[in-house]
């Protein structure tokens, strides 16, 4: 399952949708083979704007979205376990959508993995915990997106490899 800044940063930063195609070809026939989906509440964060990655969003909506609903106890039980077991409101916007994501992850833990590109900073505590440590705290399966990349074998010439 893919967090937002996944697709955030190889548009910016390394796979343009408008230069490589390829990549995005690649991940919508990985979500077609459901071996990416993102949560409802993740895709929200990426289709608010007007940009190339928005609009990619919105059109592939259907083929991206992971085809369930939270479930409100245990996006409070990622919360508590894995941030502060009694965040005011402040805190609750500061930890955005993670534990949705957390909690769609914790349904199928042995099988679901969290992609993301923050990095593990254990000495961050309540709130300000980062993803992957989030997961730990939740024996979640998280991995950075390059590595991601690499077990799911992304080349250019992926198409390739599949006649």
């Amino acid at each position: 399952m893919l967090d937002a800044n996944v697709l955030i940063d190889a548009n910016r930063d390394y796979y343009p949708i408008e230069d490589i195609p390829e990549f995005w070809d690649w991940i919508l026939f990985n979500a077609e083979n459901d071996k990416v989906k993102i949560p409802i509440e993740i895709l929200e964060e990426l289709i608010n704007g007007n940009d190339l990655l928005a609009k990619w969003c919105k059109k592939n909506k259907k083929i991206l979205t992971l085809d369930e609903s939270a479930e409100p106890e245990k996006v409070s039980q990622c919360v508590e376990i894995a941030y502060s077991t009694n965040p005011n409101d402040i805190d609750v916007e500061k930890l955005g959508r993670d534990p949705f994501l957390l909690s769609y992850a914790i349904e199928d833990a042995n099988s679901r993995t969290i992609v993301t590109t923050e990095i593990s900073k254990p000495s961050k505590k309540g709130v300000n915990r980062k993803l992957p440590d989030a997961c730990e705290s939740l024996n979640i399966q998280c991995v950075h997106s390059f590595q991601f990349f690499k077990v799911l074998q992304f080349k250019t010439n992926w198409k390739s490899s599949l006649k």
